[in-house]
């Protein structure tokens, strides 16, 4: 048998703010270096990619090429988010990152 009129008794756990990460520059450079590298790279794949004589496939070199190009582009602006996002957090505190 269940009571239903004795008190609910639910005392829930405190929520903790979740850690920041202090630095993690090197990550954001890191991280643009390599888009500009996947880039550079598709985009010489492409350009200088043989046209094939039997290509059955839809996934040639230059396809190959500009699908790196896009993941390039992807990784930097990725980065560069990420960058101004923690700038912005550091000029919101105004205690100049520290």
């Amino acid at each position: 048998m269940i009571d239903d009129l004795a008190p609910y008794e639910f005392a829930p756990h405190p929520v903790q703010a979740l850690r920041k990460p202090k630095d993690g520059y090197l990550s954001l450079f890191s991280l643009a270096v390599l888009g500009l590298a996947f880039f550079a790279g598709g985009l010489f794949w492409a350009v200088s990619a043989q046209a094939g004589v039997d290509e059955p496939t839809w996934l040639t070199p230059k396809v190959v090429g500009a699908f790196a190009c896009v993941a390039g582009v992807g990784f930097f602006s990725i980065a560069l988010f990420l960058l101004m996002q923690r700038l912005g957090d550091v000029a919101e505190r105004g205690d100049g990152g520290r």
